[in-house]
């Protein structure tokens, strides 16, 4: 198998991964927002990329709302990696907003670090290959 087709197979491993991890963390009321999300990773020509699609209001029950908003979306402390742990699903809308449940985020998914890790590992051993050619 080429380096660059078990780089390939290693993203979509990893995305089946992430989405499977997020699964458990969800909030499900009526399961649409579940049903909805979808992990997958790529690369592009100068780095590897991810996207995370889902309902739109996920990102509220994600963030919360209102006086509970204290992590802006789209900033750098919003990027899954970033975000504080998943603690479990806290139920009730709360007072003033929607508690923020963290619901993607991958603070502390040991498994998916370590595999990350190893897809790092083979996308530098192929670009060190494409340098030595």
């Amino acid at each position: 198998m080429k380096l660059t087709d078990q780089i390939q197979k290693r993203l979509n491993e990893l995305g089946a991964r992430t989405q499977a991890y997020l699964y458990l963390q969800v909030p499900v009321d009526t399961g649409k927002l579940k049903r909805s999300l979808k992990v997958q990773y790529f690369l592009k020509p100068n780095s590897m990329g991810y996207s995370f699609k889902y309902l739109d209001y996920g990102v509220y029950t994600n963030l919360g709302t209102g006086r509970h908003y204290n992590i802006k979306w789209g900033s750098k402390e919003s990027i899954p990696y970033n975000l504080p742990s998943f603690i479990g699903y806290r139920s009730g809308k709360g007072t003033g907003g929607i508690r923020p449940q963290y619901w993607l985020s991958l603070k502390g998914a040991v498994g998916l670090e370590d595999f990350r890790k190893t897809l790092l590992a083979d996308i530098k051993e192929y670009t060190k290959k494409k340098l030595l050619k």
